[in-house]
């Protein structure tokens, strides 16, 4: 607020600043794979429950999952930013707020704002996310594209896939093995995060899939139980 940027400028600081006005929403994704022409050839999307910067500064979860479909206007937004950069023959991850309320000169309550652009695969295990979730291989594609740039892929985006990722820090109400025995035929991986990623995505990683995104919400509620 204003009160807080006044008192920012009555500190000397002696350093340099780049500073932005703050936006209250939700992360969304837009990820996928562009051939040499630029046409996207893979897309898919993902939804953040938190902002990694809380989670890195406030050592919070980490919880994000992979649609079964896409949202009209993250597809039209997000085929227009490739449209725009023209990346060749690589994956991209395109990251989007979804304004939780009206912001003045930016948009209404549910309109999109960009936030990022990397011509990159998005991080962590996100492409096995792709793979569990629409039961494919990503990789196989890219290299679909990098030969004959195109793929004959086939999927009905049976899944929605989540990531669950837990503190050490914290207590958590159920074991690993509570965990297992309620939700084993769902769980599609489960491992310890290394150090290095672990600031972002927690220390111990579950990943599971479900064809309904009530039963995405309710498991990442059963393991991040305190």
């Amino acid at each position: 607020n204003n009160t807080e940027l006044e008192k920012f400028f009555k500190i000397e600081h002696h350093t340099q600043f780049i500073m932005e006005e703050f936006i209250t929403g939700n992360i969304i994704s837009y990820d996928g794979i562009a051939n040499s022409k630029s046409e996207v050839v893979f897309e898919t999307s993902h939804l953040f429950t938190d902002n990694i910067m809380d989670i890195v500064n406030n050592a919070e979860e980490c919880v994000y999952y992979t649609l079964r479909d896409i949202p009209e206007d993250i597809k039209e937004a997000g085929r227009a930013v490739i449209k725009s950069f023209k990346p060749r023959s690589r994956f991209f991850h395109c990251e989007f707020f979804r304004l939780t309320k009206d912001k003045p000169g930016l948009g209404k309550k549910g309109d999109l704002v960009g936030l990022e652009v990397n011509m990159r695969p998005p991080g962590g295990y996100t492409t096995d996310m792709m793979n569990f979730a629409y039961n494919l291989d990503i990789y196989k594609i890219y290299a679909d594209v990098l030969k004959t740039d195109t793929s004959d892929y086939q999927t009905t985006h049976p899944y929605f896939c989540c990531y669950i990722g837990r503190r050490d820090n914290q207590d958590y109400k159920y074991t690993t093995s509570e965990i297992y025995r309620k939700y084993n035929k769902d769980i599609v991986m489960h491992e310890r995060m290394p150090a290095i990623i672990a600031d972002a995505l927690g220390n111990e990683m579950f990943m599971v899939r479900f064809s309904e995104e009530k039963d995405v919400l309710a498991c990442a509620k059963y393991i991040l139980k305190k």
